[in-house]
């Protein structure tokens, strides 16, 4: 949903979405991969398995 939300589609995603996990769930880490994902742009798509994950696999 982030991604494609951050590609500019914005039909059946939510601007805002709330990540709720126990102390230590990685809340943290998904939003830092997230900032790199987005700093990085169609660049992005060189780091390991982003390829992948744009393609839903």
């Amino acid at each position: 949903m982030v991604l494609r939300r951050l590609s500019g589609k914005t039909e059946n995603t939510a601007p805002v979405l709330t990540l709720i996990t126990q102390f230590g769930g990685g809340k943290t880490h998904t939003l830092t991969a997230l900032l790199h994902l987005a700093q990085g742009g169609e660049g992005a798509q060189e780091y390991p398995r982003v390829s992948e994950l744009i393609k839903g696999k």
